[in-house]
């Protein structure tokens, strides 16, 4: 068997072994949207990193901050949020919106404690 058909079947084995495939999508307000992988880390003492995977169908990003909204119209798929404080948790969600403002891609609530 040639090194990518081996490759091929070993990746149908490991998503067979885990339920068939990947988890793509997210239901928010009852819609399916796409699923945005998000990643939380700490950069200095008081402030903390959020990226987030890029959406080609997505014109603009909102990520919230327990719930609040913390940014609105990024482009990028970093933000810094340099206003946090030490000994505290922070969750935060990205939504990522098409050009006519139609909700098409979520993160999943991510927490980290700073």
């Amino acid at each position: 068997m040639k090194r990518g058909g081996a490759l091929a079947l070993a990746m149908g084995l490991v998503l067979t072994g885990c339920g068939g495939g990947l988890d793509v999508s997210l239901v928010i307000g009852g819609t399916h949207v796409a699923r945005l992988d998000i990643a939380l880390s700490r950069s200095g003492p008081q402030a903390i990193r959020i990226d987030w995977s890029d959406d080609r169908y997505v014109d603009r990003y909102v990520v919230s901050r327990d719930g609040s909204t913390l940014a609105s119209s990024l482009t990028t798929t970093t933000l810094i949020d340099a206003s946090v404080i030490s000994n505290a948790q922070y969750c935060y969600r990205v939504l990522g919106y098409d050009f006519i403002g139609v909700l098409v891609s979520a993160s999943e609530v991510a927490c980290i404690t700073v």
